[in-house]
């Protein structure tokens, strides 16, 4: 089952539904009865980075690149640490 709402805007025809958003595209990947069914959407669309939402409570969440900084300065446009040792 997919939602054809806004994922900000959590239509009451929605609550209570799993919404399975994937981090690395902002992007929601549908909303889902079960907690079982959004894991299965997240294996069967292989994401790597993840979180799993039910009305406005994040139940579940996966970011291999939380706290990488390389990937943080890349996102700002910055030079990421190989890079930098070039500079010095």
């Amino acid at each position: 089952m997919s939602c054809s709402c806004d994922s900000e805007s959590r239509c009451t025809e929605h609550r209570g539904e799993y919404e399975v958003i994937s981090l690395d595209t902002n992007e929601s990947q549908g909303s889902f009865e079960t907690l079982t069914e959004a894991r299965g959407c997240v294996r069967y669309n292989r994401l790597r980075s993840y979180s799993i939402w039910r009305n406005d409570i994040r139940v579940e969440s996966c970011d291999p690149y939380d706290g990488d900084d390389d990937r943080i300065k890349q996102a700002l446009g910055l030079p990421n640490a190989s890079e930098a040792d070039e500079y010095l």
